[in-house]
């Protein structure tokens, strides 16, 4: 079956005359491509030339599944249980959402391991452990593009403690327009919030992030508040740069 699934990329790449060293390729008549054991270079080169043309959809339905797969060997790994919830929360960010859906806020309490998870799933950091499987071929175009059109992050009240901040603060680079994050009511303490801090000063797009109701000391508070200032003054300089 998977084989089968690999044959339209596959027979794209033939076509363009991609390397098939290592390859086993057998032709009929038609052309068709009807056995095969592909080299996984191969099919990462040709789901890039697919990307390539511009088949916008396509790609982000490989970015979209890459998450949800990641997000799942993660789960089986870590021996929790796969939430639906925050698997169509995944898929409609690889999609292109700009915010998780409105079901997620009701219905997808993460809890911090829950939550680290789909954190890991979002950075990127390698899956973990040495049985946790073979990463998704995708995975070099999810880890070049990131998640561009992401915006917004509300992640209130979701049970969210310092392994699942730091998780967050390493998946922050791979979304480099999110401009809001709201983590208010969860469990972060010093440890998690510092990591956050740092991450959040490394990235140019954040406007707004709320950690009320945390336990989270108060000099962090104080520099968090002195970065979204710098940064809300370094991007009306840059507009007004802009303007000239």
């Amino acid at each position: 079956r998977q084989v089968m699934e690999l044959l339209p990329a596959l027979r794209s790449s033939l076509e363009r005359g991609l390397a098939t060293q290592g390859a086993e390729v057998v032709l009929v008549e038609d052309g068709a491509v009807v056995g095969i054991e592909p080299r996984p270079s191969l099919v990462r080169t040709a789901t890039r030339s697919r990307h390539d043309e511009g088949d916008v959809s396509s790609f982000a339905e490989d970015l979209s599944e890459c998450i949800d797969e990641r997000y799942k060997q993660l789960c089986r790994r870590m021996r929790l249980r796969v939430s639906p919830v925050a698997c169509r929360a995944l898929q409609t960010l690889g999609l292109g959402g700009e915010a998780m859906p409105k079901e997620f806020a009701g219905k997808g309490y993460l809890g911090n391991r829950g939550a680290k998870a789909v954190f890991l799933a979002l950075g990127k950091g390698e899956l973990l452990g040495d049985d946790a499987g073979q990463p998704p071929e995708c995975e070099s175009d999810f880890f070049e593009h990131g998640l561009k059109h992401l915006k917004r992050l509300d992640l209130v009240a979701q049970g969210i403690g310092n392994d699942a901040a730091l998780a967050l603060a390493d998946a922050l680079p791979q979304l480099p327009s999110l401009t809001a994050l709201d983590v208010s009511r969860n469990h972060i303490s010093k440890t998690g919030a510092h990591q956050l801090l740092l991450a959040i000063e490394r990235h140019d797009a954040l406007r707004e992030v709320k950690i009320d109701g945390n336990p989270v000391p108060s000099w962090i508070r104080v520099r968090l508040a002195e970065v979204m200032e710098r940064q809300a003054q370094a991007s009306i300089s840059r507009r007004m740069s802009s303007t000239r």
